[in-house]
């Protein structure tokens, strides 16, 4: 199928059919630009291609953003990518966009490297996909070929270029609404593990994902547990496995509480029984001074010791998450407002950052004097 014939097949304009042909919607043509009928059957009943045939499209691991400044980012830094075409901008400016939202990975649309996947398919199924409306909305449910919820999509209007991640923020807010229903009538979890928009006409994909950690050898023989730190440790992980901005900041959070209870609990037993061990005051010392580095994502906390900067990351955030509508206040964190979302998902690079320096740094204290009880 030629690209008008697709057009008028999906009742679509030609400008954003071509748009989502140079995205993939339809797979890929032939050299004499034709389209495989059944792909575009597939796209209209499944929103993408599930061709298990497409290879892959997977974004290298380890690209920086090019930005001056912005080079070697911290972990949990979140950077938008887009993927083109073509090198050039082709002339002509992106005037509608195109949102989706998986519910399980498609590697054909460039998954992120570091989502946290389900282990068993969508308990919602449906017959075919629906269309449901929000205002003038139209919001686009659909099932893969086995008849699960697969993915939900969103057009709009404007240039996805225009604001950093602005589609996403406006698809996702006018999506809330369903997913909830879909939530309360299956009543069980349904995660997004993979999410995107299309610029149309370009066919741009844009995404943002964040920076995920390196290839890492692990040595058997230095393993060790310091039982003070267990707690700290263990929620630091729950907050890397969480694909959740608000749920991860307080796990993160509540790993700092545990540091906070080691510190008055520990190390001040400690400072006192090895107060004439030079190393170890000094190591002490060095803890106390920690501050934040110089890089521009960490925002105003540059420069901040790490304690400064935790709380004021507390007040800015962690009330409004852990207690809503216990408080008067305009920040109030559920879940419900994508933009709010963003702002917790930002200062996940600066919590994370705090929590695992000081946790690298207590484990050489607890290194220390273990080495010294020996």
């Amino acid at each position: 199928m030629k690209l008008d014939e697709i057009a008028n097949y999906l009742k679509m304009s030609l400008l954003i059919a071509t748009g989502l042909a140079r995205a993939g919607f339809f797979g890929f043509s032939s050299k004499s630009g034709h389209y495989k009928r059944q792909a575009v059957i597939d796209f209209d009943k499944y929103g993408v291609q599930w061709n298990s045939s497409l290879k892959p499209r997977l974004m290298p691991e380890g690209i920086d953003p090019v930005v001056s400044g912005w080079e070697n980012p911290p972990r949990h830094t979140m950077t938008e990518y887009c993927v083109s075409i073509e090198a050039k901008n082709w002339g002509l400016a992106d005037t509608y966009w195109l949102a989706n939202f998986f519910f399980k990975v498609n590697p054909f649309y460039f998954p992120q490297h570091d989502a946290v996947q389900r282990l068993y398919l969508s308990k919602v199924k449906l017959k075919e996909k629906f269309i449901a409306l929000n205002g003038n909305s139209r919001i686009i449910v659909y099932p893969d070929k086995s008849g699960r919820l697969a993915l939900i999509q969103v057009f709009g209007e404007g240039n996805p270029k225009e604001k950093f991640g602005g589609c996403l923020v406006e698809a996702k807010n006018k999506i809330t609404s369903v997913l909830n229903w879909l939530t309360m009538c299956s009543d069980g979890a349904i995660p997004i593990v993979q999410e995107n928009w299309v610029g149309l006409p370009s066919g741009d994909i844009h995404f943002i994902t964040s920076k995920v950690a390196l290839d890492t050898i692990i040595e058997p023989k230095d393993f060790i547990e310091h039982q003070p730190l267990r707690d700290a440790q263990s929620l630091y992980r729950l907050g890397l496995n969480c694909n959740e901005p608000m749920y991860a900041f307080l796990s993160f959070w509540r790993a700092c509480e545990a540091m906070d209870a080691v510190q008055k609990e520990w190390i001040k037993q400690y400072r006192q029984r090895y107060a004439g061990n030079e190393y170890f005051s000094t190591l002490l010392k060095n803890y106390g001074q920690l501050v934040i580095p110089d890089h521009p994502v960490f925002g105003e906390y540059k420069g901040w010791k790490l304690n400064k900067a935790a709380n004021m990351l507390r007040d800015k955030f962690r009330n409004s998450i852990a207690h809503a509508h216990m408080q008067d206040s305009d920040n109030l964190l559920t879940g419900s407002d994508e933009g709010s979302n963003q702002r917790v998902q930002a200062a996940l690079a600066t919590l994370r950052y705090i929590v695992k320096e000081r946790l690298n740094f207590l484990n050489k204290i607890f290194d220390l004097i273990y080495g010294l009880k020996v």
